[in-house]
C-alpha cells in the first residue's frame, strides 16, 4: 500500500531536483572575467613600453638602463615576455572552452585556480603602472605579492610534469604559464629591490647580488625538483645567462652609452652627482652624462664583477643538476606506481574469488 500511496501520490515542483544553473553560470562568469582581464594586463603591458602614450612616465628599458645593477639580465632576455604571454594565453583560452570541445571550463584543476590568476593578471597591470612612475617601494610590495601568487597557483595545482596522473592538458595549458612567469618574477623582484636600493643612494655591491642568486637558485633548485619542471629550469638558466651576459667585459651596461642615451627629466640618478663612497659603484650621473652626445666615447661608470658572472653560471649548474634529480625522483615514483597497480591487477581475481 506504501508503494503504491509513493506512485500515485503526484511529486509537487518544490520537491523535485531542478536543474542546476547556477554553477555553469558561475563558471562562465569567472572565465569570462579570466579572459578580460588578460586582455586588459596584454594591452597595458603593450602601452606602457612607449612614454608617448602619456601613460606612465618613463619605459621599463629606460629605467632598466638607468639603473645599471648587478642582477639586471641583458635586454635581449627581457623576450621570454613572449613566451610567458602566449603560454598564459593558452590557459586562458583552455580554461573558457567547454568541456564538450576539449576544454577545461568545467575543469576541477582549472577552477581552483581561476581566481588567483585573476589576481596575479590584475598585480601584474598595477606593477607596470608603478614601476613606469617611479613609485618603487610600493612596486616593489606588489611585485612580491605577484610572485606569491603565482607559487600558490603552483602549489595549488602540485604539477609534477613526469606524473602519470597528471592529465597532460594540465601540464601544457594550465601549468606551464605560470611556472615560467614564476621563474622569472622571482629573479624580477630580486631586481626590483637592486632598483629601489640604487634610488635610495647605493648601488648594491656584488657581493650583496651573489646573495641574491643564491637565494634565487635555491628557490629554483627546490621547485624543479619537486616537480621536474623543465620550463622553469630553462626561464631560470635564461634569466641567469642574461645577468652573466650584462657583465661581460664588451658590454655596455653600466657605461655612458646606456645610461646618457635613456636619462630625461625626472630620473632622478640623472640629476644628482655621484657621492657614493664606493669605487666603481656610483650612484649619480649628473657628471658623467653632463653635456653628452651618441658621439662621445662610451665611459663605463659601473665596475663589471666576474664573481657575479660565476655565480650565474654556477647557478645555471645547480638548477641543472636539481632538475635532472628531480626527473630521476619522479621515474622512480613512477616505476613504483606501475609496480603496484601491476600487483593490485594480479590479486583482483583472487579477491573476487
Amino acid at each position: 500500500t506504501s508503494a503504491l500511496t509513493m506512485i500515485e501520490t503526484p511529486v509537487t515542483p518544490s520537491l523535485r531536483k531542478q536543474p542546476s544553473v547556477t554553477q555553469p553560470t558561475s563558471q562562465k562568469l569567472e572565465a569570462a572575467a579570466v579572459v578580460v582581464l588578460f586582455l586588459l594586463m596584454s594591452v597595458v603591458n603593450y602601452l606602457v613600453t612607449n612614454a608617448s602614450t602619456g601613460l606612465i612616465a618613463f619605459t621599463n628599458s629606460e629605467i632598466a638602463d638607468t639603473h645599471p645593477v648587478y642582477i639586471l639580465p641583458a635586454g635581449y632576455a627581457f623576450s621570454v615576455w613572449g613566451i610567458i604571454y602566449l603560454l598564459e594565453a593558452l590557459f586562458v583560452v583552455y580554461q573558457a572552452v567547454p568541456s564538450t570541445y576539449g576544454g577545461g571550463l568545467a575543469d576541477e584543476a582549472v577552477a581552483s585556480v581561476r581566481a588567483l590568476a585573476m589576481a596575479l593578471f590584475v598585480a601584474n597591470g598595477v606593477w607596470l603602472f608603478l614601476f613606469g612612475w617611479q613609485i618603487f617601494w610600493v612596486a616593489l610590495l606588489v611585485i612580491v605579492a605577484y610572485d606569491v601568487l603565482l607559487f600558490k597557483l603552483l602549489a595549488t595545482l602540485d604539477v609534477n610534469y613526469f606524473s602519470r596522473s597528471v592529465p597532460w592538458k594540465t601540464k601544457v595549458f594550465v601549468a606551464a604559464g605560470f611556472s615560467a612567469n614564476a621563474s622569472w618574477v622571482t629573479v624580477a623582484s630580486f631586481l626590483q629591490t637592486q632598483v629601489n636600493l640604487l634610488q635610495e643612494g647605493w648601488l648594491p655591491s656584488a657581493d650583496f647580488t651573489v646573495g641574491e642568486i643564491a637565494l634565487a637558485v635555491a628557490i629554483a633548485a627546490f621547485v624543479v625538483y619537486h616537480s621536474a619542471d623543465l620550463l622553469y629550469t630553462l626561464v631560470a638558466a635564461w634569466a641567469l645567462a642574461g645577468i652573466a651576459a650584462n657583465q661581460a667585459p664588451g658590454s655596455d651596461w653600466g657605461c655612458s652609452s646606456r645610461i646618457c642615451a635613456s636619462c630625461a627629466a625626472g630620473i632622478a640618478l640623472c640629476e644628482q652627482a655621484d657621492s657614493s663612497p664606493f669605487g666603481g659603484r656610483p650612484n649619480g650621473w649628473s657628471a658623467l652624462c653632463d653635456g653628452w652626445s651618441p658621439s662621445d666615447a662610451t665611459v663605463c661608470a659601473v665596475d663589471k664583477s666576474a664573481e657575479v658572472v660565476a655565480a650565474a653560471y654556477v647557478g645555471i649548474a645547480a638548477v641543472a643538476v636539481a632538475f635532472v634529480a628531480g626527473v630521476v625522483r619522479a621515474l622512480i615514483a613512477r616505476s613504483r606506481e606501475a609496480a603496484e597497480a601491476a600487483k593490485q591487477a594480479a590479486l583482483a581475481p583472487l579477491a573476487a574469488e
